[in-house]
């Protein structure tokens, strides 16, 4: 009847069970900003690829990102949490089970004429005393406290993954943008050195003209501050070029080096981009993801506190072989054992329990705020990302279109001096300000492909590389009816 009775209230685990909140009540239906011009229509239900970056179509770039997730150290920091959460858990888990200790001790023990000793000889007597056993003990788990710690290792286990995965997304977007952003340098010093090329012989033909009577000072002067600007700028290029490599090569893991970053050019920014609708971000977002494991384990921990305030029933056993000679500690004479049960309850604790109830139940609600933050932080992110990728797809076609006038204006004005209507300078003018719009155009693109690297890693696109777990992530563990004392 006591087994039926054990076995009945060990199937008890006090405290709230998990429920995951309402989070989409809390979500728009729909973006208020798309970054295509056509509105939500199909661009609204597709997903983000997960493996955003092979879309710019850059071999560089995909050897990048694979050095950063298998090189860099933050994300090997994140992997070793992750490790260390799987064996917390196998910590938890290993106290559902008895616990048995073995023992061996040889003494000298002796008790003096009046003394009084019930474990040793009697009075006035002294005489060696060896011995060897076991000590067992099992917890009956009758509330689910254990059940509850295991529970909560589970969820940090599911965080500490998610974490990983949120420090991967990061950091392969942090690497894209540096890519990005050396490209770019490289690209506006390749036309710096054709502007001051430009500024030079301008200058030059300035000179030449004042000389012969034609020109005047401030066409010189002018020509020398066309120069002067060009050159300025060359200096905030290589040091923007200098910067990108070095953070290229402390996202690889390594110290800033020559060779990192090969030779090329700006890839092409792979438009539109899916985004799916802003419930989306529950599931593919790592952070919320985290954050919601994080919520669901504190949950956990105020049952466990709660299980403290109900009895604790233990099941302990001893065995040993005790005797006064060490070899006859084997014989079967020598036995000495017991075996019961122990039970123990809280009668006066100064309110400690109640305590830390309260405790574990502030913590669950900040950890409820938490999320709750992190997902709508998440929305206006997306939200954000995708007004400056539209703003700069429009400033790059309006760029576009400005180089292409000025292109436009450099050959004309190359016609009409080969037709000998006009003469050299008008020719300088119109190449330097077409290598002025291929400036501002390197800019305008630099800063759409920053922006779609945003909007991906917003919408929580990244590298997967550590499984899911094969149960569903809220069904919790069942309780069982053991665990060591």
């Amino acid at each position: 009847m006591w087994a039926a009775l054990l076995a009945l209230l060990a199937g008890c685990t006090v405290g709230p069970d998990y429920e995951r909140p309402d989070l989409e009540a809390r979500l728009p239906a729909a973006w208020r900003t798309t970054p295509a011009e056509d509105g939500d229509g199909a661009l609204a239900r597709e997903d983000p690829a997960l493996a955003w970056w092979r879309a710019f179509d850059d071999p560089a770039l995909t050897r990048l990102v694979r050095k950063v997730v298998a090189e860099n150290p933050s994300l090997a920091e994140a992997r070793q949490r992750v490790v260390e959460a799987r064996a917390a858990r196998g910590e938890r888990e290993g106290e559902r089970g008895p616990q048995i200790d073995a023992e061996g001790r040889a003494l000298h023990t002796a008790t003096g004429e009046t003394g009084l000793n019930f474990r040793g000889p009697p009075p006035g007597r002294e005489t060696e005393l060896f011995g060897a056993g076991a000590v067992a003990g099992w917890e009956i788990d009758l509330w689910g406290r254990v059940h509850r710690r295991v529970q909560a290792a589970d969820r940090e286990m599911e965080a500490a993954i998610a974490g990983y995965r949120s420090a991967a997304v990061s950091l392969t977007a942090e690497v894209a943008r540096a890519f990005m952003a050396a490209r770019a340098a490289r690209a506006r010093l390749e036309v710096l050195e054709r502007r001051r090329r430009l500024a030079r012989e301008a200058m030059a033909l300035a000179g030449q003209r004042r000389e012969a009577g034609t020109g005047t000072a401030a066409d010189v002067e002018r020509a020398r501050g066309r120069l002067e600007s060009a050159g300025a700028r060359v200096p905030a290029a290589r040091e923007a070029l200098e910067r990108a490599r070095h953070r290229i090569a402390v996202l690889t893991g390594r110290p800033p080096r020559d060779g990192l970053l090969p030779a090329g050019e700006l890839p092409k920014a792979p438009l539109p981009v899916g985004m799916g609708v802003p419930a989306d971000l529950i599931a593919r977002r790592p952070d919320v993801r985290e954050a919601e494991r994080h919520y669901a384990a504190a949950v956990a921990r105020v049952g466990a506190a709660q299980a403290l305030a109900y009895p604790r029933v233990t099941l302990s056993g001893r065995i040993d072989l005790q005797a006064q000679d060490a070899g006859a500690v084997v014989d079967a004479s020598s036995l000495v054992y017991s075996l019961g049960p122990e039970v123990s309850f809280p009668l006066l604790d100064g309110g400690r329990i109640e305590s830390r109830v309260r405790v574990r139940r502030a913590r669950a609600e900040r950890a409820r705020f938490a999320l709750e933050r992190t997902l709508l932080e998440a929305v206006g992110e997306v939200e954000s990302a995708a007004v400056a990728l539209r703003e700069a797809s429009r400033e790059l076609e309006s760029r576009r279109r400005r180089t292409e006038a000025a292109r436009r204006e450099a050959a004309l004005a190359r016609e009409r001096y080969e037709a000998g209507i006009d003469g050299r300078e008008p020719v300088l003018e119109a190449r330097l300000r077409a290598a002025e719009a291929r400036e501002a155009r390197i800019a305008a693109r630099e800063a759409l492909l920053a922006s779609v690297v945003t909007l991906y890693r917003a919408l929580g696109g990244g590298w997967r590389t550590l499984p899911e777990r094969s149960e569903a992530t809220d069904r919790e563990t069942k309780p069982r009816t053991g665990s060591s004392s």
